[in-house]
């Protein structure tokens, strides 16, 4: 496991600002089904419609850092044809 790059990414998270980490979060969020989404990364549909919200960003929230990471890994979903 290469701490170091772990170590990187979370200073690197935890200098964004709420609207960077929405701005990177909401395209992967919104690419899903909000009831498989939830289900997959363990986390109330509520607190997954709060960081899409305008709320989210006026208010300075933030997303616990394994969250974050759950969501990036899964990226956006494929669309089918």
């Amino acid at each position: 496991m290469d701490y170091e790059m772990i170590l990187d990414e979370i200073i690197r998270f935890e200098n964004l600002t709420s609207q960077e980490i929405q701005d990177e979060l909401v395209p992967i969020i919104k690419s899903y089904d909000i009831n498989f989404l939830s289900k997959l990364v363990n986390v109330s549909k509520d607190n997954i419609h709060r960081i899409c919200k305008s709320l989210f960003v006026n208010k300075n929230q933030r997303v616990s850092f394994k969250l974050y990471i759950k969501l990036l890994a899964l990226g956006k979903a494929k669309q089918s044809n």
